[in-house]
């Protein structure tokens, strides 16, 4: 770092510099002198009342419905403030309330079909969980007042007297996505889910299918640099013709309806198992998800991938049982982003363990 990057951090230890989490003005010209962060030593107590109500209209008819009121008491202080400065802190009281309503209907014997809706508000924040001050040292009641809204409708198919069944559902969501900086991108995502599952002693098998159309809703984002190339110098423009520009280099996008990075558009999961004898039992899962793009601006993707894994468990009684997982058996070189929305999409992606093994003994008292 330069010294003119170091004077707007505090030096943690010798060599080690970090961000504060408020901001202070120690020159006295009406500006704060530091590059602020996310850290906080925050407590929040949340007091809550929740009611619901179901219904039973008809055989074929039912309904269900809900509230809930949640009373948040949360108070922030700076746990790394610059040596000789009172650490910043603040103190908030809101209520956020949600609901939710369902409505089921069985057409047939075998067909039940459902529509639900839900809104929901809730806290924004830090990336670590924690609440954050503002650049005004003040916690912003911003933070308090993301809105989540939900619609659902399934079907649901199931033979009567038979081993398996079949359901779909389509839905729309709206919700909120934290920013590294702080702010909120809103997100509106479509989708379509559909599940088979079979159970037939000894065996049992079900399969997935998910597919999600997310993209910002007319909202701006960011990310660690405006592309991948961005990260690279040009030495070798046979891998990558690199611009040198640096990262991370923030970078923010205007608001938008692109489609969001970080997140597979489909995806299809596989589970089963069989009861070898009455205590030892295998099973194997499955997950296979189509390319995706890691940065906003699509330069680079995650290729189709897949992962397979295996298990075995052994009852020795009702108390005492011994599990064996073996994940990735087909040692596939996976990546993943490190962190849905994709912020640091465009400078890092974290690959996926090769092969690995897991035994669990568990004794319940």
């Amino acid at each position: 770092m330069t010294a003119e990057q170091q004077t707007r951090l505090v030096e943690l230890r010798p060599g080690v510099f970090v961000s504060p989490g408020a901001q202070y003005d120690i020159d006295g010209d009406g500006n704060g002198d530091y590059s602020l962060s996310d850290t906080t030593d925050s407590t929040s107590w949340q007091t809550g009342l929740a009611i619901q109500h179901n219904s039973q209209w008809t055989d074929k008819l039912s309904t269900s419905i809900g509230y809930r009121a949640d009373f948040y008491d949360v108070e922030a202080r700076d746990a790394l403030a610059p040596q000789g400065q009172i650490a910043a802190s603040d103190s908030i009281n809101e209520m956020l309330e949600s609901g939710q309503i369902s409505i089921s209907y069985q057409l047939s014997d075998f067909i039940t079909t459902y529509a639900s809706a839900s809104y929901n508000e809730s806290t924004s924040n830090s990336m670590a969980g924690g609440t954050t001050l503002g650049a005004n040292n003040q916690i912003s009641s911003q933070n308090f007042a993301t809105e989540n809204t939900l619609t659902e409708v399934g079907i649901k198919y199931s033979p009567n007297d038979s081993a398996w069944y079949v359901d779909a559902a389509v839905f729309d969501q709206k919700r909120s996505l934290r920013n590294r900086d702080g702010s909120n991108t809103g997100i509106r995502t479509k989708g379509f889910e559909a599940q088979a599952f079979y159970d037939a002693d000894p065996y049992w098998f079900s399969a997935g299918y998910s597919y999600l159309d997310a993209r910002y809703d007319n909202s701006a984002s960011s990310q660690d640099t405006v592309q991948v190339a961005d990260a690279f110098d040009n030495s070798r423009p046979d891998i990558i013709a690199g611009t040198g520009i640096g990262a991370p280099n923030f970078a923010s996008f205007a608001p938008s309806n692109s489609r969001v990075q970080g997140l597979p558009e489909q995806s299809l999961t596989i589970n089963g198992g069989i009861a070898i004898t009455e205590k030892w039992k295998a099973g194997f899962s499955g997950l296979y998800t189509k390319s995706y793009p890691l940065d906003y601006l699509a330069t680079v993707y995650i290729r189709d991938q897949y992962t397979l894994n295996i298990n075995t468990r052994y009852d020795f009684s009702e108390q005492t049982s011994v599990r064996l997982d073996v994940n990735n058996v087909t040692d596939q070189k996976n990546w993943r982003p490190v962190f849905e929305g994709g912020y640091f999409g465009s400078t890092l992606v974290y690959p996926e363990l090769p092969i690995n093994a897991t035994l669990t003994l568990q004794h319940s008292f």
